[in-house]
């Protein structure tokens, strides 16, 4: 009779012997690839041939979204004209080796009622999803304004003219020519005409050595100098604004010399009509 443990007296204990349990495991396919089973069954005979086993069944579920990496943070006051390009998004997933990396995308704008060309709202999101319908979605969104005023450019109009008492005119378009960052709705205003020997009964913002012809939207100025008074200078002012509200004061000066031979000299025209 074996003899009885001086722990456990009411435990009989048996020395038998021993063998490794032999596993196996199976893979019961689901209804995507990260969403399977397993059955792990552990099984031993011991030297007498009895033999004992035990299974374990796992369910693997992928119930987490892919990560997006790359997007550019959200920007305030985005100059109109220097909205940067999109960014590049990456996704990885932790558990689908074989995920694909296209990344849908959209943009939206989204402008105020009454806003302006160049002040708006541009949201992009970016999402993707993996075989088992987990998706991730990041955005950026950028406000855009525009806080920048139409810019004056040289022009060809001649800024010399013969003092022959011709009226040299020509269209404020060309007089004025201007581009503007991000608005195609921009404009440009005469202000006045002033010149450097006036009539003192001519007033106004033109005067009839300056006429200013709204209808037809051009400018037509005198050849005209007093001799005893040197050269005759007329600054033409103009403001340029665009639709989001900014504006540029702006002038053109034009020289009518005292005398023919001086305009010859300075090389001034003689006559300048409408095409």
């Amino acid at each position: 009779r074996p003899p009885r443990s001086t722990l456990f007296p009411y435990t009989t204990l048996f020395r038998s012997g021993v063998s490794d349990a032999l596993l196996t495991e199976t893979t019961i396919p689901g209804t995507t690839g990260m969403n399977y089973g397993v059955v792990r069954t552990y099984s031993t005979t011991d030297a007498c041939g009895n033999t004992a086993s035990f299974a374990q069944t796992v369910s693997v579920e992928d119930t987490k979204a892919p990560t997006l990496t790359g997007c550019a943070d959200s920007v305030v006051d985005v100059p109109c004209d220097q909205v940067p390009l999109a960014p590049t998004v990456v996704a990885t997933d932790d558990c689908d080796d074989s995920f694909p990396t296209d990344i849908s995308s959209t943009s939206t704008v989204e402008q105020d009622a009454g806003a302006c060309t160049g002040d708006y709202t541009l949201i992009r999101s970016f999402t993707s999803a993996d075989a088992n319908g987990n998706s991730a979605t990041t955005t950026q969104t950028l406000a855009v304004t525009d806080t920048e005023a139409p810019e004056m450019l040289a022009t060809d109009v001649p800024s010399c003219f013969a003092p022959n008492g011709e009226m040299y005119s020509m269209y404020v378009a060309e007089l004025f020519q201007f581009v503007d960052n991000c608005d195609d709705d921009s404009f440009v205003e005469l202000v006045s005409c002033n010149s450097s020997q006036v009539d003192p009964a001519d007033t106004g913002a033109f005067t009839a050595d300056c006429v200013y012809d709204t209808a037809a939207d051009t400018l037509a100025i005198k050849g005209e100098a007093t001799a005893n008074q040197g050269a005759r200078t007329y600054v033409v002012y103009a403001t340029l604004s665009d639709a989001c509200g900014n504006s540029r004061n702006v002038q053109q000066s034009f020289t009518v010399p005292a005398t023919i031979a001086d305009a010859s000299t300075a090389g001034c025209v003689t006559s300048l009509a409408l095409d």
